[in-house]
């Protein structure tokens, strides 16, 4: 068995992507792939469409395809070569097509080319250099693309946690220093005043220099102890001996507390005179006592203010109680609420025209799962099935990775290979399931606009109307939120027309803003119950063709999705080894978002 070449090309056999596993010319690949459409063609002209086809032969070479999608998987070989084991590479080539899309569920040329360098190495994976197949299979090829090291996570493990250490380092320092700053901050004056940090010597926060010429001499400072005031004193100490100070730094000024030796005081031109040791030390012991006294009574009267009284009952509730619109915000949060975390997400894809026709309804949603225990990344999901009469407008599409016939005999999601966890510890959800559907059924509109423009030869008027028709009427399985949180309106407008004083409101229902650097009018929406309805009217400058104010962009959100999902229960296995059995506890949580949104 020797395959020459693995290719894939769209169905009109423009080709994509080649590999090529023995030493060819281009011009010779690309005439072999050339080749293949036309003899696809005449096998099925002589042979009929019915016919399940998997391989072709030229004069040459053979052909072994495979359609996928919208696209052919080719496998060029010798025509000796063994075709039993070239379908099975085919299948694997298939297998890592869906494997390696980046959208899952979804091969195209768009995933193609998005994943061609992961294909081009995974087909080296599967064909060596010399044309003949490897003995693997996707998750080993898939464990061979991910290069995972030991070391490497280790090293990275290492530089994270000393990054983190001189952080916590920092901090601490900072704190450190901001305490020293406090603590000098509460001494009185005249001891500040003796140690520099007042009066002339010292300018604090200033561009003065640190230390007067006249007031100090160089050498080594020391803090004020018996030797500093011997003949003052006495004998008597006034701070005690406390050894070498340190340096301190007050705002722009550092002094540097040990550069001088000797201290010399001038007071008035007098030498120090302390008079009384005895008496002058117990005078400041004093003052220093009344000086804590009256900063803590200060503090003390701090606290106990008028403007600081006690909260009523209703002033607590409304602290405690959160409003619609920030319960709204933290229901449509990313942060997982638990350890499991699921979300049904829906988008939006709405086309109307200006007097409420339905152009295009399209809603595409999915299922995300989010764990943070790793305890919980062994487990499998219970859904209560969806009606019948659903299941026949919504195409549901599964993950590959997850046991398709577990979920189709009795709705339970779980991993195809019953060891391997679901991934846990990611900031981003794994999606589960995707579905879309399409309709052309006005009343699934969650909300319902139409638009008035009026031309004149001096101004133009705007008039948009809103409408949540009630959700009773609607008797469809899928049925449209009853609420939405928000609602914001994009009005484009011509440059000449955006001009404040010609900007006039003649109604609104919400808020309406003209935005002169997008050139367009905002409105927004308060939160919205149906079945309920308003409008906007505005006038601005004259505008000669009312076309350039479409199309109209309209962003909503909300907690209630079309396609109800109920998650009836998580079970969990206590080991890796376990059938998930123990029933945990999990968050569940409804978005309903817009892609797109559009009056043109």
């Amino acid at each position: 068995m020797v395959v020459l070449a693995i290719a894939i090309l769209n169905k009109l056999g423009r080709l994509l992507i080649s590999r090529q596993f023995r030493e060819m010319q281009r011009t010779r690949v690309e005439g072999l792939l050339a080749a293949f459409p036309k003899l696809l063609e005449n096998e099925m002209t002589r042979s009929g469409e019915n016919r399940q086809h998997t391989f072709l032969e030229s004069d040459t070479v053979r052909y072994v395809y495979q359609p996928v999608e919208n696209l052919y998987v080719v496998l060029i070989t010798n025509k000796t070569s063994n075709i039993v084991q070239d379908l099975e590479t085919l299948r694997l080539v298939s297998k890592l097509l869906a494997e390696l899309s980046p959208i899952v569920g979804v091969i195209d040329e768009t995933a193609v080319y998005e994943a061609a360098f992961d294909l081009i190495f995974a087909f080296d994976e599967v064909i060596d250099w010399g044309g003949y197949a490897e003995a693997v299979n996707v998750p080993q090829i898939r464990q061979y693309l991910e290069m995972y090291s030991h070391e490497e996570r280790l090293a990275k493990m290492i530089k994270e946690s000393k990054m983190h250490e001189a952080k916590e380092e920092m901090r601490r320092k900072a704190n450190l220093i901001e305490k020293q700053k406090q603590d000098l901050a509460k001494l009185p004056p005249e001891i500040r005043r003796l140690m520099g940090l007042e009066g002339s010597s010292v300018s604090a926060g200033s561009g003065a220099p640190a230390v007067s010429t006249g007031a100090y001499s160089t050498g080594n400072m020391r803090g004020f102890g018996p030797q500093d005031f011997s003949g003052a004193l006495g004998g008597s100490t006034l701070l005690g001996d406390v050894g070498p100070a340190p340096s301190l730094t007050l705002g722009a000024t550092r002094i540097a507390a040990d550069q001088s030796a000797s201290i010399t005081v001038s007071a008035g031109g007098r030498g120090l005179s302390l008079g009384k040791p005895k008496a002058r030390t117990e005078d400041w012991m004093a003052h220093l006592h009344a000086e804590s006294e009256t900063s803590s009574a200060d503090a003390q009267r701090s606290r106990v203010t008028p403007d600081h009284t006690e909260p009523t009952a209703s002033q607590r509730a409304a602290k405690t109680v959160p409003s619609e619109s920030a319960t709204r915000a933290v229901a449509t949060s990313s942060i997982p609420a638990s350890d499991f975390h699921l979300t049904t997400e829906e988008k939006l894809s709405i086309s109307l025209t200006r007097d409420g026709r339905l152009e295009s309804f399209q809603v595409h949603g999915e299922l995300l799962l989010q764990i943070r225990d790793q305890k919980r990344a062994h487990a499998r999901i219970r859904l209560k099935p969806l009606p019948e009469s659903m299941m026949q407008k919504v195409q549901l599409r599964l993950h590959p990775m997850l046991d398709r016939s577990l979920w189709q005999q009795s709705w339970v999601l779980a991993q195809r290979n019953a060891e391997r966890p679901f991934p846990y510890g990611s900031p981003t959800p794994m999606s589960l399931i995707k579905w879309r559907f399409q309709s052309t059924d006005e009343s699934l509109l969650p909300v319902l606009l139409t638009c008035w423009p009026t031309v004149s030869s001096d101004e133009t008027s705007m008039t948009i109307e809103y409408e949540m028709m009630s959700r009773a009427s609607v008797s469809s399985d899928l049925c449209p939120p009853s609420s939405l949180s928000s609602v914001q309106v994009h009005v484009p407008l011509p440059r000449t027309a955006v001009q404040p004083g010609f900007f006039q409101l003649t109604r609104v229902d919400g808020r309406a803003t003209l935005d002169e650097a997008a050139a367009a009018v905002l409105w927004t929406l308060p939160p919205l119950e149906a079945p309920c309805s308003g409008a906007l009217e505005f006038t601005i400058a004259a505008v000669e063709n009312p076309e350039r104010m479409f199309p109209i962009q309209i962003q909503i959100s909300a907690t209630e999705v079309y396609t109800k999902l109920e998650i009836l229960r998580v079970e969990v296995a206590t080991s890796p080894e376990s059938v998930p059995t123990e029933e945990t506890a999990f968050t569940q949580e409804h978005r309903l978002l817009t892609d797109r949104f559009e009056i043109v």
